[in-house]
């Protein structure tokens, strides 16, 4: 506590601008300013704290013998009784907390854990066959679909006009039937 108390005060005094200034200048920083009497009324605190620290741990300073009417008055008034049926009641509490906390909360998640293994078996087992078909899928699909764009393009310009006539009358359509609802 002492060390303590030494490394506070001499720490302290380096907020005095004769001894922070110069350490200021050599590490090329800047420091808030403060008042003088600031650091003397932090100071007087310290001190104080330090003198009251002292006196109050001083081996002198003994707790004298509780008396038989202290005893006696300690138990009229029933604190030890009522401090036991309070630590009675905190621990009831505390136990059905906990077994609260083992039965329902803790229950939650042992399922979210039996969720993850079941979805990581499935995974192993059914996933990745989707996981592997999928982009199979998807490149047959976009195979026919350029199969399919490529007999579109014949070179007869006719062909052409009739699907855009197509998508005309279809566009027409359906801005009709909206028009209507």
């Amino acid at each position: 506590m002492r060390a303590l108390v030494a490394g506070t005060v001499l720490l302290s005094l380096l907020w005095f601008p004769a001894v922070h200034q110069p350490l200021m200048a050599m590490l090329e920083m800047r420091a808030p300013s403060s008042h003088v009497w600031m650091h003397l009324v932090s100071l007087a605190f310290i001190a104080a704290g330090v003198v009251a620290g002292l006196w109050l741990t001083r081996p002198e300073r003994r707790v004298p013998p509780t008396t038989q009417w202290q005893r006696l008055a300690a138990q009229w008034y029933g604190l030890p009784v009522a401090t036991q049926a309070i630590a009675s009641a905190a621990l009831a509490c505390s136990r059905g907390l906990a077994r609260i906390d083992d039965e329902v909360v803790d229950a939650g998640l042992r399922a979210t854990a039996r969720v993850g293994t079941w979805l990581a078996r499935f995974n192993a087992t059914r996933g990745e066959f989707i996981g592997d078909s999928l982009p199979g899928a998807l490149a047959r699909l976009s195979e026919r679909g350029g199969h399919w764009a490529r007999q579109a393009q014949s070179g007869q310009t006719h062909h052409y006009y009739t699907g855009i006539a197509a998508g005309c009358v279809l566009i027409l359509l359906l801005l009709w039937i909206g028009a209507l609802l």
